[in-house]
């Protein structure tokens, strides 16, 4: 018998567990742990798989290349889009004013256009005879001797490096040097019909410059400072025999193709004024030549040949232009100004026959009514924008006088400025 109690064994049997504590509505016990509720646990201390960081990294680079790609992307496809509203006056015209074929300063110049076109039609041949005819062509004599007029007389001659003499056929006032805008001595000029001094196809020849000998031969100092260039190449000398047609078939083809010619030339002439002038349609002049006949396209046939030319007196819109705002809006900085409808206005001149060739001044009367609107330089406003940011543009922008707003547009849309490459930069005009 033992007199005390001998302790309890300590064993790993004998220690306790708590149970987890469980609760009920009811009063029941009830198990909460995450098993009940399908919820998975990962075991305590699970060995480490070492895959983290290198996931890690993975996400990292693909991050960097999405956004490399994506500022490349932003580069290559970065544009610019500026629509220009510029400054612009309503003008109410029914003024005169003169032009001049040598301009001065602020004086309004014209020029006289002219085009030449050919056209053939196939007719039975009757018959041969001998041809002789002189060729022909356009060239522009200059004024580079002084400031004063020179009149050259009927049958002028103008002579070739190679010796063909051309002349003529009237009289022609060539004006003489003025300056340009820059200060520049331009020599006068004007345009003239010459004719070969004899027949033959040698003188159908291409381009050329020409001197006028008769200053040669007097020992006249104008022999330097007078000459001539070819406007159009001399065509139509022939000297030898060709088929003929019967007079009636002659006129009927004659009649058909000054008829064909005429309308083509008064449709295209208007087509050839160069940019920045205005036709005068009213001044149109054509004429019409025929020419030496040529074979058919059979032995029984011919082709009958016509030349007709078109000339025009153009003017200078820009001076045109400037002269009207001087003269109708207040406080005109001299700005180069252009017409927003050409066609509202009727340009006629005061005189009822007006002769080209003999031409320096002009007096035309302007009626109409359209918008002056301020021009601008495109090309330089994308160069001075190019790399701006879009607030550095507006100010930019706001030091042109021509322009009165501008609509500004940088793609993506989440650039902040132009690209750097002005050929980007899209410039548009708006008149509206």
């Amino acid at each position: 018998m033992q007199d005390f109690v001998p302790p309890e064994k300590k064993s790993i049997r004998n220690i306790s567990i708590e149970r987890p504590q469980t609760f009920s509505s009811r009063g029941d016990d009830v198990n909460i742990s995450p098993e009940n509720f399908g919820v998975t646990l990962p075991p305590r201390n699970m060995p480490h798989s070492g895959k983290g960081p290198k996931l890690y990294l993975l996400w990292g680079g693909i991050a960097v290349a999405v956004l490399l790609v994506f500022f490349g992307a932003s580069a290559l496809f970065a544009s610019g889009q500026v629509t220009i509203h510029p400054k612009s006056v309503l003008v109410n015209l029914d003024h005169s004013f003169k032009a001049s074929l040598a301009p001065v300063d602020t004086e309004v110049g014209f020029d006289v256009i002219t085009l030449d076109k050919e056209s053939s039609k196939e007719v039975s041949a009757t018959g041969q005879e001998r041809v002789e005819r002189p060729a022909s062509g356009t060239i522009v004599v200059y004024n580079n001797f002084d400031e004063k007029t020179q009149k050259l007389i009927t049958n002028t001659r103008f002579q070739t490096q190679e010796g063909l003499v051309y002349r003529i056929k009237e009289s022609i006032t060539i004006p003489g040097q003025h300056k340009n805008e820059k200060g520049e001595i331009v020599p006068g000029s004007i345009e003239a019909e010459v004719f070969a001094d004899t027949a033959g196809e040698k003188y159908n020849i291409g381009l050329s410059d020409f001197t006028i000998p008769a200053f040669k031969e007097q020992n006249d100092p104008r022999f330097a400072g007078f000459y001539a260039r070819s406007k159009t190449p001399m065509t139509g000398g022939f000297a030898g025999t060709v088929k003929t047609a019967s007079s009636a078939d002659t006129k009927k083809a004659y009649d058909e193709l000054t008829a064909e010619l005429q309308t083509a030339l008064q449709q295209e002439i208007l087509g050839a004024v160069p940019a920045g002038f205005l036709p005068v349609s009213s001044t149109i002049q054509t004429a019409f030549q025929t020419l030496p006949n040529a074979d058919g396209a059979s032995d029984s046939s011919v082709s009958v040949r016509v030349k007709g030319s078109a000339s025009l007196i153009a003017v200078d819109e820009t001076k045109l232009g400037a002269m009207v705002a001087r003269v109708m809006v207040s406080g005109y900085d001299g700005s180069d100004v252009y017409f927003k409808d050409p066609s509202a206005l009727s340009i006629e001149p005061t005189a009822s026959s007006t002769k080209f060739s003999t031409l320096s001044e002009i007096e035309f009367k302007i009626m109409g009514a359209t918008d002056l609107v301020w021009k601008y330089d495109a090309e330089q406003l994308a160069g001075d924008i190019a790399g701006k940011s879009k607030s550095s543009a507006k100010e930019i922008i706001a030091t042109y006088p021509g322009i009165e707003s501008a609509e500004i547009v940088v793609r993506p849309i989440w650039r902040m400025s132009f690209p750097a490459n002005a050929e980007k930069i899209e410039i548009l005009t708006s008149t509206e």
